[in-house]
C-alpha cells in the first residue's frame, strides 16, 4: 500500500497537534519511522476505530526507508530505539485538553506469516489512539509524509511539522527552554551561538531551500537583558514562478551575468570566473558585485579571481559604508524634490521641471538649508532621483 502511494506522491498523516510539540530526543530517521507507523494506524482506525494491533508488510517499510538488509538488523535496531523513548507531548498547549508523556511504541512484532510475507506488527500509545480518533480537526496537521521522507535534518522536520500544525495560525512565540524541548537540544548546545548554528538556521535553510513546501519562514530572537530568552517563528508562504515568469526570470539572470562579465577585462574572464559570477549573482545586490569588480579591476591584482573573492567576501569597495550614507543624502534630496515639485506646480510655469530643480536647488543652498557638500552630492544623483 504504501509503494502505491509514493508512486502517487500520495501519503498525507493528519497527525495530532499533542503529538507534535512533544518532548523530542528522535533523530531524523526515527522521526520518519514513527511518523510511517502513525500513519499506517491511522488508516487502519478509519476503518476500524476499536483496532488494537496494527500491520504493515515488511517489504513496503524497507522501501519507504530505502533500507537493504536481509537479516532487518538496522530496522530492528532503530525499532528498539523508538520503543526505548519516553516523551512528553502538547508542550506548546495548542490542544488544551492533553498533556502526557508515553513509550512511543508499546511493543513491534517482526514475523513471517502463512504466505511467507514479512509482516511488522505493533501497537501506539493509548493517548495517540484517542487523539486520532478525536474528531476535532483544528487539533489535527495535514503532513505530507513524501515531503518529510526528503528532508535531510531532524530539526527541519519537526519546523516542517510545526509549519503545518500552525497552518491557519501564526505559531507561538517560545522561550529558549521550550524550544530546546521540541526540538531535543536540552542538553546540547549550551551555547545559543551553536544552538542557532547547528539547530535554527540548518533547519530555515533547509525548509526555505526545498521546493516542495509551500512556506518560507525566518525567525526573531528576543533577549531579557544580554540573553536571548524566545524565539518567535515566522512564515509566509513561498511565491512560485508560472512558465512565464521563470523564462522572464532565466532571461533577466542570463542578462544580469553578461553585465558583469561585461565589465571584467577580458583577459580574466575564465570559465571559472563565469561560475563564481553564477554562484553569487542572487546572494548580493547587483550595485555590490559591480562595485567590487570595479575595485578589483583598479587592483590589477596577479590572481584575479581570488582577490575578486576575496573583495566580495570583505567588502573592499566599502559599498556598504558608502550605500549607507548616500542612502543619508537620497532620503533628504527626494523631500526637496517633492518640496520642489509642489512650488512647481503652484506656480504652474512652462520651464522644464528638471531646470526648474537645478535654479532652485541653488536657492535653497543660498538660503544655508543644504552644504555644499549635500549641494555637489545632489548634482551627482540628480538623474537617479528624478
Amino acid at each position: 500500500m504504501i509503494n502505491k502511494l509514493i508512486k502517487k506522491r500520495n501519503m498525507m498523516l493528519e497527525k495530532p497537534s499533542a503529538t507534535i510539540s512533544i518532548t523530542d530526543p528522535m533523530t531524523s530517521i526515527q522521526r520518519k519511522f514513527y511518523n510511517a507507523f502513525l500513519y499506517i494506524a491511522k488508516e487502519a482506525l478509519k476503518k476500524d476505530p476499536n483496532k488494537s494491533e496494527f500491520e504493515i508488510p515488511l517489504v513496503d517499510l524497507k522501501k519507504f526507508f530505502n533500507i537493504d538488509d536481509k537479516k532487518n538488523t538496522y530496522l530492528k535496531e532503530k525499532i528498539k530505539e523508538l520503543m526505548r523513548l519516553i516523551t512528553e507531548y502538547n508542550i506548546l498547549g495548542k490542544d488544551y485538553e492533553r498533556w502526557g508523556a508515553f513509550t512511543l511504541l508499546p511493543y513491534v512484532d517482526i514475523y513471517i506469516d502463512e504466505t511467507g510475507k514479512g509482516i511488522v506488527k505493533f501497537d501506539i500509545p493509548i493517548p495517540v489512539k484517542k487523539a486520532i480518533l478525536n474528531k476535532k480537526k483544528n487539533f489535527f496537521a495535514k503532513i505530507d509524509l513524501i515531503i518529510i521522507r526528503g528532508l535531510k535534518s531532524k530539526y527541519a522536520i519537526i519546523l516542517y511539522e510545526l509549519l503545518k500544525d500552525y497552518e491557519d495560525v501564526e505559531i507561538p512565540e517560545m522561550d529558549i527552554d521550550t524550544f530546546r524541548r521540541i526540538f531535543g537540544v536540552i542538553d546540547k548546545y549550551k551555547l545559543f551561538q551553536d544552538l542557532k548554528k547547528r539547530v535554527i538556521e540548518p533547519a530555515v535553510k533547509e525548509i526555505n531551500e526545498s521546493p516542495n513546501i509551500d512556506w518560507e519562514v525566518d525567525y526573531e530572537l528576543k533577549k531579557t537583558g544580554p540573553k536571548y530568552t524566545h524565539i518567535k517563528f515566522i512564515k509566509k508562504r513561498k511565491h512560485f514562478l508560472n512558465i512565464k515568469e521563470q523564462e522572464n526570470q532565466k532571461k533577466f539572470d542570463s542578462n544580469k551575468i553578461k553585465v558583469f562579465i561585461s565589465i571584467i577585462p577580458e583577459k580574466y574572464r575564465t570559465k571559472s570566473l563565469e561560475k563564481y559570477i553564477v554562484e553569487i549573482k542572487d546572494k548580493y545586490e547587483p550595485k555590490y558585485i559591480e562595485a567590487q569588480i570595479k575595485y578589483t579591476n583598479s587592483k590589477n591584482p596577479e590572481n584575479y579571481l581570488a582577490y575578486l573573492k576575496t573583495a566580495i567576501k570583505e567588502d573592499y569597495a566599502n559599498y556598504e559604508m558608502l550605500k549607507e550614507i548616500n542612502s543619508a543624502y537620497y532620503e533628504k534630496f527626494k523631500k526637496i524634490v517633492k518640496f520642489l515639485e509642489k512650488k512647481y506646480k503652484e506656480k504652474d510655469i512652462e520651464i522644464d521641471f528638471k531646470e526648474y530643480v537645478r535654479d532652485n536647488i541653488f536657492i535653497l543652498f543660498n538660503q544655508e538649508k543644504i552644504t555644499a557638500e549635500e549641494k555637489d552630492k545632489f548634482l551627482e544623483f540628480w538623474e537617479n532621483l528624478y
